[in-house]
């Protein structure tokens, strides 16, 4: 859960898990306001599965249940 500072790259995985419909619904509004992908492309819409990698984490941050 994320307040108001939005998902975060770090809970991307997590969000794509837990709100794929919701994440389906912000890909359409996004390609009708962003349909060249240049505002912040590979973020939370096409995110790597490996985010460790892609965020440059220092340290993994642990899946709660």
């Amino acid at each position: 859960t994320s307040g108001e500072h939005g998902i975060g790259i770090s809970k991307a995985p997590y969000f794509k898990k837990e709100r794929k419909d919701l994440l389906e619904l912000m890909r359409g509004v996004k390609k009708v306001f962003d349909p060249n992908n240049i505002l912040n492309p590979h973020k939370l819409m096409d995110a790597p599965e490996d985010f460790f990698t892609a965020t440059k984490l220092r340290y993994p941050v642990k899946e709660r249940r």
